[in-house]
């Protein structure tokens, strides 16, 4: 008989730059666990790197990922991807996730008995994967005004390219030894306006589809409703997840949130003109 004390997860979705790092941040201050190993935008390594492999397949990738849908269109490709992420989070690989105390304890992914998750924008496009594994799963989908999201995208480019000149000026003579790895930046896609808005219109489109069909299960999460009364917000995210934390934890991790943060393209002249170009397509989701 299945032990009910097991626990699904809970997967937050959402575009890059829309704030899903913060609200992942405030699950692990109120006991999520959310991975042993994480980089620089908390992300847990273990699910990156498998939703890289996902994305992969169909030759996909964060910042070009509509061709996924050929990967959803096979079914004999999608039910063997299935299969093998089913044998992944049952095998020893999963020690990279929860660390190895927590893998010789609990073995499988499945049988966690504690609140746990991982945040990846890129669970956007691979989440119809993830629920035939965890179909109970809980689903946090944050999103932020499009135009800062952009805006945050090409500053990350453009601090990309600058690390990219100096190490490249550092290390060219290491190149007649050893070919370099991998681009110069991770993206070239999002290095202007535009670019960086249509991507951010493909991800929350995709995740109000999927609302759509899993509305039970689903959690939207304004970043700028969070940012100006985020107590109340934290508290409505974790009665969807059916946890308890109390009220003076509660206030103590909201303490950090910095309320500036929000709407903050409207202090750029070229932001503001750009927002009036695609206003009606902003007004679809809210803004």
């Amino acid at each position: 008989m299945k032990n009910k004390n097991y626990l699904a997860p809970i997967i937050v979705i959402g575009s890059h730059r829309s704030g899903t790092s913060m609200i992942c941040r405030f699950l692990e201050n109120t006991g999520v666990f959310m991975g042993i190993k994480k980089e620089s935008n908390n992300e847990s390594v273990f699910f990156q790197n498998l939703n890289h492999w996902i994305l992969n397949t169909s030759s996909a990738r964060w910042d070009s990922p509509d061709n996924i849908q050929y990967l959803f269109a096979n079914k004999d490709i999608f039910d063997l991807t299935v299969d093998y992420l089913k044998h992944i989070v049952n095998s020893h690989h999963i020690k990279s996730y929860l660390g190895l105390y927590k893998y010789l304890k609990n073995r499988s992914l499945t049988r966690l008995t504690f609140p746990w998750g991982w945040k990846d924008p890129r669970n956007t496009y691979t989440l119809p994967i993830w629920l035939e594994i965890f179909p109970n799963a809980k689903i946090i989908h944050v999103y932020r005004h499009g135009i800062d999201v952009a805006n945050s995208l090409i500053k990350r480019h453009n601090k990309g390219v600058s690390v990219a000149k100096h190490l490249h000026n550092k290390r060219k003579y290491l190149y007649n030894i050893v070919k370099k790895k991998g681009g110069f930046v991770d993206s070239i896609l999002c290095s202007n306006i535009e670019d960086g808005f249509n991507l951010w219109e493909k991800y929350i489109r995709k995740s109000f589809e999927l609302e759509n069909k899993i509305h039970n299960k689903f959690l939207n999460i304004k970043y700028e409703d969070f940012l100006y009364e985020p107590e109340k917000h934290l508290i409505k995210i974790l009665e969807f997840c059916h946890l308890e934390v109390d009220s003076e934890k509660i206030k103590q991790v909201c303490q950090s949130v910095n309320k500036n943060r929000s709407l903050a393209y409207k202090e750029d002249k070229n932001l503001v003109e750009f927002s009036e170009i695609v206003k009606d397509r902003l007004s679809k989701f809210n803004y």
